[in-house]
């Protein structure tokens, strides 16, 4: 179990944080492979759906996702909940539904996406973090990190200003 809610809990940050990277970052224009895919897009909403009514019923407050699979304000409720008793346990019995939606959430794989992927990796291990350099899909692969843990918090907060096409990870992501 503990394996599932460090998974989980680099799932919320793949979904509240990066978009496609799984250990850490909005604007309506998330580019994702998957959006450009209905299938894809379609089980992503309905993953996230899930995920939102498992999590109010948890207590959290988060909103069902928009027609493109974003949920407004991701970034602020994973900041607020992450270390909290409930958003524990909300990632414990919820966390399965946000696995099922990050699967289906890859960036489009650009050099200029893969820089900013390895450059936030540079970043995480400059702060004590060690996350591998992505892969060639541009994603990052890093379950084992313990999202909760205050040195990732802060190396997450650190790094989360890297940009692209003018946003922050975490613009990219939650689309607000």
């Amino acid at each position: 179990m503990r394996r599932s809610r460090r998974t989980a809990a680099v799932a919320l940050s793949a979904l509240a944080a990066a978009g496609g990277l799984t250990a850490c970052g909005g604007s309506s224009s998330t580019q994702t492979s998957a959006a450009s895919q209905g299938t894809g897009t379609q089980q992503r909403i309905s993953a996230l759906t899930e995920f939102a009514a498992c999590a109010r019923a948890h207590g959290v407050p988060v909103p069902d996702p928009n027609s493109q699979g974003q949920i407004s304000g991701a970034e602020q409720l994973r900041q607020r909940y992450i270390n909290t008793p409930e958003g524990q346990v909300t990632l414990r019995a919820c966390g399965g539904y946000l696995q099922r939606a990050a699967a289906q959430l890859t960036l489009t794989n650009t050099p200029q996406r893969r820089n900013v992927a390895l450059r936030f990796a540079r970043c995480m291990r400059a702060h004590g973090v060690p996350v591998p350099d992505p892969g060639p899909n541009g994603q990052i692969n890093a379950p084992s990190i313990n999202q909760p843990s205050p040195q990732v918090q802060q190396a997450m907060t650190a790094c989360s200003s890297l940009r692209l096409d003018g946003r922050t990870l975490a613009q990219i992501a939650t689309g607000s």
